[in-house]
């Protein structure tokens, strides 16, 4: 069974990253595949016995959220394709800082991830470049409230290669706090 074979890599890998990413897909397993959430939850308690601190367990509970009903928003990513961002109303899940997370799948063909936390209401920029910086697209902009976002990108329309992707927030409330990280991706065809 796929959760017999998710199991064994697990048992065999000792690279957290790795691990992260086979806990993540047992998670999906369980919460899209099988619609059990109680299995679900239990490989996230699991992973966070094993796997201490890692942002897989964040990411992990957020798309558990996303298959279980919490509160949903749509946004688009500016490549024509509609995607998700989810905001907690739970004090306990609601960010202190900003981050951006690297996308998952990487490497991707055709669609992949991006998670972004938000320490407050925020003006955000969310932009794709090439490997020279050059802008491709402008992905997300506007305000958005504090909390835990998720784009999902579809580079159909763009070529293979090595791309950029920088998110810059400015607080709305506290004009003075801003915030400014890069990531990378691959995307092979």
């Amino acid at each position: 069974t796929a959760q017999g074979i998710y199991t064994e890599m697990l048992q065999n890998n000792p690279n957290e990253e790795l691990k992260g990413i086979i806990y993540r897909a047992l998670v999906n397993l369980y919460a899209r595949g099988l619609n059990d959430y109680d299995s679900a939850n239990q490989v996230i308690d699991n992973m966070e016995n094993e796997i201490p601190g890692s942002k897989h367990i964040e990411i992990s509970r957020l798309d558990l959220a996303l298959f279980t009903g919490e509160k949903v928003q749509v946004a688009r990513n500016g490549l024509g394709k509609s995607s998700t961002g989810l905001r907690h109303t739970s004090d306990s899940n609601v960010p202190s800082r900003y981050s951006l997370e690297q996308n998952f799948p990487n490497p991707f063909n055709p669609t992949t991830e991006i998670w972004f936390k938000l320490g407050d209401d925020s003006f955000i920029k969310l932009k794709l470049f090439d490997i020279l910086g050059r802008e491709i697209k402008t992905m997300a902009e506007g305000n958005y409230s504090n909390g835990y976002h998720r784009l999902t990108l579809n580079a159909n329309e763009i070529s293979s290669g090595v791309y950029t992707y920088k998110l810059e927030a400015t607080s709305i409330t506290d004009p003075s706090t801003s915030f400014v990280q890069v990531r990378k991706m691959l995307l092979l065809r």
